[in-house]
């Protein structure tokens, strides 16, 4: 006779959560935990949920340095999206920092001098969700920046992301001053 699959994974859960699998609270952290005091990649998951996490970053083309608004001035409106495996959009839990680099046109590496840094903690849940866009499936970070620009002018945005979970993953990206 043989036994359904849906079955089968339902009795292993079942077994999982009645003590079968020890004590996982060494593997999975609960909500309050500081992940920035874990080095990127060092909590392993279980197959198949480590494919299920980010694999790759993306900066969606609607990202721009432009006028956030008028008490702030100009800064970035960079959206993120954190592609797991399968290409799949998923929720990143850990920290991204963004670096702004100067352009220099013609050269292979066309990153300059870097001008400024941000560090955006995602590890709390209620911390994730200010920057989640559930519409658009990414994560959406208004940045500040007093810097002089001038409509047209080039810049390069390195986002890395970290999280004990995953590998750190890093992605470059030009951005044009929009007017």
């Amino acid at each position: 006779m043989k036994i359904p699959l849906i079955q089968t994974v339902f009795s292993a859960l079942c077994l999982a959560l009645l003590g079968g699998c020890g004590d996982m609270s060494s593997v999975f952290k609960g909500p309050s935990q500081d992940l920035s005091t874990f080095e990127a990649g060092t909590i392993p998951l279980p197959s198949p949920i480590d494919t299920l996490l980010p694999a790759r970053l993306r900066v969606h083309p609607f990202s721009a340095i432009k006028m956030l608004d008028a008490k702030s001035g100009y800064g970035l409106d960079v959206r993120v999206e954190a592609l797991d495996a399968f290409d799949d959009t998923t929720k990143a839990f850990g920290s991204f920092r963004f670096e702004l680099y100067s352009y220099i046109a013609g050269t292979t590496d066309p990153k300059g001098g870097r001008l400024i840094t941000w560090e955006v903690p995602l590890g709390d849940p209620k911390v994730n969700m200010v920057h989640w866009q559930k519409m658009d499936r990414n994560y959406r970070f208004r940045l500040q920046w007093g810097g002089g620009v001038a409509p047209g002018q080039r810049y390069v945005l390195v986002v890395i992301y970290t999280s004990p979970y995953t590998k750190r993953i890093e992605v470059e990206h030009q951005l044009v001053v929009n007017k």
